[in-house]
């Protein structure tokens, strides 16, 4: 009998534990397959256009991180130009030029130049499983007494935005990561130092924290706000010496004065939709996005408007009015979102994880790549 009860009892135990975090082992499921697909099968391919995926054009984006460190290294330009003699990483595979960060190109892209430019890709993949299951462990554990932790950590696992960034050997997943770590440190109120350090490092990435300053500023994180700018200043102004760093601080403006008309096949955000589907006055588009801006704004000033919404409201401003918005952009949503499962009730709701639930789905963008694509090349493209 006591044999029986403890079978009875083991047995309990299991189907609760499974019933929990079900939708976690599901998700490193569909994780894992990411990551079989795009090394191998491409099974998942079918959801996405060509373009979005790099086809004929692989490494379109991902060389140039490597190829402006060797050229570096080897006495050439950042921006990985050929050397004098013509000589070039990866020179067989066409590649845009450099724009990011001189110190980020220079650490990441010196480590990935040690490898031959067809292993290298891989060598990243391979780097990205490793760890970004450490930080959602970590996320895992931070918030493991939520009800909510496992449909948070599935949004994180199964999100087919975060695929496309994998498919298409993009360096987005970085600013991922560092704005997940950054969000569960302002939510658990960490120290400004670890916070600003975060903060600082996403922009050395992706500038697009610079959109945070005001809220952090109305949510008491002022700390945070002045070491992370500061500390992105610096680490800009030191390769603007020489004129080494003078690229990055030229695509930047370029990007921040764009009139924002850059669309299909794409582009994928509300402004490109606008341009591309009316013919408006460009001040009407200019009401439109600042209107946005300073509703989010003074919305994120209110004290009941919890930080997680706050900084979801920036990404999404981001996501919507930025001139340079690809698919794979908006895997950013996954990682915000997850905290806000967690962290406030605002997301907990029926209705909210629903929506959520949809983020996941690369349906949206297929809708989207039909009316846009249909726009551009009319009823006979």
């Amino acid at each position: 009998m006591r044999n029986i009860y403890r079978h009875l009892k083991n047995r309990r135990i299991s189907n609760v534990h499974f019933k929990r975090y079900f939708l976690i082992y599901l998700g490193l499921i569909i994780y894992l397959l990411f990551f079989i697909s795009v090394t191998w099968t491409g099974w998942f391919d079918i959801f996405f256009s060509g373009a979005a995926l790099h086809a004929g054009a692989k490494g379109i984006d991902f060389y140039q991180l490597p190829r402006g460190a060797w050229a570096f290294w080897h006495g050439g330009s950042l921006t990985g130009d050929p050397l004098a003699d013509g000589s070039q990483y990866a020179k067989q595979a066409y590649a845009n030029g450099n724009v990011y960060h001189p110190l980020f190109t220079l650490t990441l892209g010196s480590l990935l130049a040690l490898f031959d430019p067809a292993l290298s890709p891989y060598i990243l993949l391979s780097s990205k499983l490793l760890l970004s299951l450490v930080v959602i462990a970590y996320f895992f554990w931070r918030f493991r007494a939520s009800r909510y932790i496992g449909f948070a950590v599935f949004i994180l696992l199964a999100n087919f935005s975060v695929y496309l960034e994998l498919a298409a050997w993009q360096f987005h997943f970085f600013f991922n990561m560092l704005l997940f770590l950054l969000l569960i440190g302002l939510v658990e109120k960490r120290a400004a130092l670890r916070n600003g350090s975060l903060y600082a490092l996403g922009m050395l990435v992706k500038p697009v924290g610079l959109l945070f300053v005001p809220m952090l500023l109305f949510k008491g994180r002022r700390r945070t706000a002045l070491l992370g700018i500061g500390l992105f200043a610096l680490a800009t102004a030191l390769f603007l010496i020489g004129g080494v760093g003078r690229y990055y601080v030229e695509n930047l403006m370029a990007n921040v004065s764009s009139s924002g008309v850059a669309g299909p096949n794409q582009i994928i955000s509300l402004a490109a939709l606008l341009h591309f589907t009316t013919q408006w006055p460009d001040f009407v588009y200019q009401t439109i996005e600042y209107s946005a801006l300073l509703f989010i704004i003074l919305l994120s000033a209110l004290r009941k408007t919890h930080i997680t919404t706050a900084l979801f409201l920036h990404i999404a401003f981001f996501l919507c009015f930025y001139n340079m918005v690809f698919e794979y952009h908006w895997s950013s949503l996954a990682y915000v979102l997850a905290v806000g499962v967690v962290a406030s009730p605002e997301f907990q709701t029926r209705f909210s994880r629903f929506c959520i639930l949809l983020t996941c789905l690369p349906s949206c963008f297929i809708l989207l790549n039909y009316i846009l694509m249909s726009k551009l090349w009319g009823p006979s493209g």
